[in-house]
């Protein structure tokens, strides 16, 4: 089953017909002239265990699908993404949250189904824009 609004994975690169913006794919001398990409959106999908430390520094995100990946912990510098509405976190191997996810007050729709997921962070609390939170865990 997916939830509402994800996208169909055959689909997903599709731009013909829906209102996302295109992706812009820089050349190295469009960067040796200062040309900026922006995207909304990042995807990183793939059986990944480790992020990079510069994902943190794409603070204009406002989408992020970590989904299907073999992530066991998520940085704290996940509070650098101030302007999130979407995580996506599910399918992976989290055993826990940072506390800090609880600054991502911005955060609409949050998803951590099928992860190794103890507890909670108490900061959960402070996110008050919440209006989608998928939890379904895998019973052993």
């Amino acid at each position: 089953m997916t939830r509402p609004g994800h996208r169909d994975r055959e689909n997903k690169y599709e731009q013909t017909t829906n209102n996302r913006r295109a992706p812009i794919i820089l050349t190295a001398d469009d960067i040796a002239q200062g040309k900026e990409s922006y995207w909304s959106e990042l995807e990183i999908t793939g059986l990944v265990r480790n992020l990079s430390p510069q994902l943190w520094s794409f603070t204009h995100l406002t989408g992020l699908y970590l989904n299907d990946n073999n992530l066991t912990k998520l940085s704290p510098d996940i509070a650098k993404l101030q302007h999130l509405i979407l995580l996506d976190l599910s399918n992976n191997k989290l055993r826990s949250l940072p506390a800090e996810i609880g600054e991502l007050i911005m955060l609409r729709e949050l998803y951590l189904n099928h992860n190794n997921l103890r507890q909670l962070p108490y900061e959960l609390g402070r996110l008050f824009q919440l209006q989608q939170l998928g939890m379904l865990m895998l019973c052993k």
